[in-house]
């Protein structure tokens, strides 16, 4: 507590002041034990927070955050390219802000003085718009440094030398070993600018585990750690690893949860999501599916998210693969995939869309269609669409990094009508629905101008086809395969001894 105070009137967050008839907003103290990736304790620490739920005002509170697809991306072209990285901390990061106007708090437990109370004039923990204040002073800091951001991609910021990704107070510097130089004078300006604490190489970020094999250009993404952590929380004990994540068929509930199955249920669905959005996408149409029965879970879904977290712990060393020898044509890969009303109850059909990166999932989605379609090959359009738009947005943020693909990238679909549509001269896709033959008329427009290029594979060998529904043993195996995930528990064994 001595510590964390200390450090904050040394920044010149608070300041003590005489009582006056102003309301003052409560302090509270937060103590944490803190532990490293592999679960070691290494200290206890104590947060001074605002009471910021107490506290009303009309400023804007949000703070953009690192979208988890950008730091995959980055991370296939640390591997492909042999980049250089180093990862760094922000002490008590957010005071480095200023609040606009100085706000009146209560003097914390431990540190009263007799008719006085504080009054903050940083960004303290607690306020709901600290963050944003953080997030404005961190940009500012970084364009003064020479730095630019990526247009339209959260905290990624970039010059010819240097990438820098950040998400809150942590941050990863990324550039090649000629550039040596122009790292260690970002590295003192940003030291000299914040209390910074130097991490290393990039090992862990977001959650995520890093493990490079430089010499051959690998790179591998998991979850080791986060999962062990839902393992204990939700006192899963493996006896035998289920070979899918969810069984088939699930149906709606047709009575009434309670509130406590609601809960729990809901508890287990946003702790396997985390892990789905980050490096599993081969839990990502399970989640999908079992977050449609989250408002009123019965106990076939209990037993079908109980599945899926024992497969989650019994997988917990699969790992995203990147590898930078891969061969030209193979870099950038697209897919696109749609079943068509396969929702029994409103007709809405699935789709899916897998981008791969240097052979790792960089962007993957599983989710429903917000519209009811009519035919097979309306749902595969607005299903391609939806893909084509993504697509292009990443060869924009690969542009923006100075990264250019030589060879010409495709979509990969595998439905023939759909590919008919796009690529003959006189399309006859006959449909009632407006917003379709706008879709169509739009990727007609960018396939027949050559900006996006169409191609057809059978579905055996589209990787977004588990992204559309659930898969039979065999089949997730192969699906895990396609999606270029391998088992590195030994890489691990070798890495801790």
């Amino acid at each position: 507590m001595l510590k964390e105070f200390t450090g904050l009137m040394d920044r010149g967050t608070f300041e003590y002041k005489e009582h006056s008839d102003e309301k003052l907003v409560p302090l509270m103290w937060v103590f944490t034990n803190k532990f490293d990736e592999d679960g070691f304790l290494i200290n206890f620490k104590a947060r001074l927070v605002a009471r910021g739920d107490l506290y009303k005002s009309d400023e804007e509170t949000y703070a953009a955050t690192l979208a988890a697809q950008t730091f995959r991306a980055i991370a296939a072209l640390i591997a492909a390219f042999d980049l250089e990285t180093r990862q760094y901390d922000a002490i008590m990061a957010f005071v480095n802000a200023k609040f606009k106007d100085p706000i009146p708090v209560q003097c914390p437990a431990g540190f009263t003085k007799p008719g006085f109370y504080l009054l903050a004039l940083r960004a303290l923990y607690g306020f709901p718009f600290s963050p944003l204040l953080w997030n404005d002073e961190i940009k500012g800091t970084l364009v003064k440094l020479g730095l630019y951001p990526i247009p339209g991609v959260n905290c990624v910021y970039s010059n010819k030398f240097l990438t820098v990704i950040f998400y809150v107070d942590d941050f990863v510097l990324v550039y090649p070993k000629k550039y040596r130089n122009y790292a260690n004078e970002f590295e003192r300006n940003l030291m000299a600018k914040y209390n910074i604490r130097k991490l290393g190489e990039l090992e862990h970020f977001l959650g995520i585990r890093v493990i490079r094999d430089r010499p051959n250009r690998k790179l591998w993404l998991l979850q080791d750690s986060y999962i062990e952590k839902l393992e204990k929380k939700f006192n899963i004990h493996i006896t035998k690893v289920p070979k899918t994540p969810i069984p088939a068929n699930l149906i709606p509930n047709s009575g009434i949860a309670t509130p406590e199955q609601v809960y729990a249920y809901q508890q287990r669905t946003g702790s396997i999501n985390f892990s789905a959005t980050h490096c599993r996408p081969d839990i990502a149409r399970a989640i999908s599916k079992l977050c449609e029965f989250q408002l009123n879970p019965s106990e076939q879904h209990i037993q079908a998210i109980e599945q899926a977290l024992h497969y989650l712990v019994g997988t917990k060393y699969l790992a995203l693969e990147f590898d930078g020898t891969i061969i030209e044509d193979q870099i950038f890969l697209t897919y696109s995939d749609a079943a068509f009303a396969d929702d029994q109850n409103t007709r809405y059909s699935s789709n899916g869309y897998a981008i791969k990166l240097f052979g790792g999932m960089i962007h993957f989605k599983a989710t429903k269609q917000k519209t009811v379609t009519t035919a097979s090959t309306e749902a595969e359009l607005l299903a391609l669409t939806l893909t084509a738009k993504e697509y292009m947005w990443w060869i924009r943020f690969f542009k923006a990094l100075g990264f250019e693909l030589n060879a010409k990238t495709t979509i990969v679909c595998d439905n023939l009508q759909t590919i008919r549509l796009l690529t003959k001269e006189a399309p006859k896709l006959i449909t009632r629905l407006k917003h379709v033959d706008i879709h169509q008329c739009w990727l007609r427009q960018e396939v027949q101008a050559e900006r996006i290029a169409i191609k057809w594979a059978p579905t055996a060998q589209m990787v977004a086809d588990g992204f559309t529904k659930e898969l039979s043993p065999i089949k997730h195996s192969e699906f895990i395969k396609q999606l270029n995930m391998v088992d590195v528990e030994h890489m691990l064994k070798g890495v801790h001894q």
